[in-house]
């Protein structure tokens, strides 16, 4: 038997056996919920039974008192940070440079690039 329970029951009564229907909550179901708790996303009525059980319960305390505290040196080290580079600012010369190109005739867009050949050649020499 697992949990006062016959071996492979699942009745739609077993939660009333495990203690649950009577708003007391069970060590893994609490377990279960404690990420959401700590994440806020759990309904008022659910948070309240996590919080009941973590008041009555000094093992699942610990795993909730744990689990808050990894997750806080998650927050404190993966701190989110804003993009420092503005792309458009870079991008925008180059979208201005190949649409200057494309109004040029075709003998002048190959000097231009024969030009920037050379360049490139003579700054790698």
């Amino acid at each position: 038997m697992s949990g006062g329970l016959p071996f492979g029951y699942r009745g739609a009564d077993s939660e009333a056996l495990r203690g649950e229907a009577r708003g007391t909550m069970m060590c893994g179901s609490a377990q279960e919920s404690l990420s959401e708790f700590w994440e806020g996303s759990l309904s008022a009525a659910a948070s309240a039974r996590v919080e009941a059980h973590l008041a009555s319960c000094p093992a699942c305390a610990r795993e909730a008192r744990q689990m808050k505290a990894m997750l806080d040196l998650f927050k404190d080290r993966c701190v989110r940070r804003e993009p420092v580079l503005d792309l458009w600012a870079e991008l925008a010369p180059k979208v201005e440079q190949a649409v200057a190109e494309e109004r040029l005739g075709v003998m002048d867009r190959l000097r231009l690039r024969g030009s920037r050949f050379c360049n490139n050649v003579a700054a790698g020499a």
